[in-house]
């Protein structure tokens, strides 16, 4: 008799710095060298433990590259305000994060969360259910 497993609804999930270009822009006119390379290797590093823990718990990711990551996967709320805590442990700013069954939605909801201020994930679900409701 076959096995028969569930069928996991995997999303797709957007991630983006907030305000990476203007802490860049401010240490580049300040002439702070030292302070420019030091953040960076904070980002570099935010990312490299964002992408291993989307591996580590089963996701898969698509693009990491600058302060961005586009992954699919399973995960909760809870692992998704996780995952933007350690961006802001690691950077000392905070990323915005969009959740959606395409990556179209996942853009949108990613977009939406940004213009919010940042600091936020939104589902694309609940963005148009607001929306309708």
């Amino acid at each position: 008799m076959p096995e028969t497993k569930a069928k996991i609804m995997r999303n797709f999930y957007g991630i983006d710095g907030d305000k990476i270009g203007r802490v860049v822009e401010a240490h580049l006119i300040k002439n702070e060298v030292n302070a420019l390379t030091q953040f960076s290797a904070n980002v570099t590093s935010a990312l490299k433990k964002i992408r291993n823990k989307i591996v580590q718990d089963g996701g898969t990711v698509i693009f990491c590259a600058g302060d961005s990551v586009l992954f699919q996967g399973s995960f909760d709320d809870s692992w998704c305000t996780k995952i933007l805590d350690l961006f802001l442990k690691t950077t000392g700013c905070t990323a915005s994060m969009g959740v959606g069954d395409t990556l179209t939605e996942s853009y949108l909801a990613l977009k939406l969360a940004k213009a919010n201020g940042g600091g936020e994930f939104i589902h694309y679900a609940q963005m148009t259910e607001r929306n309708h409701g």
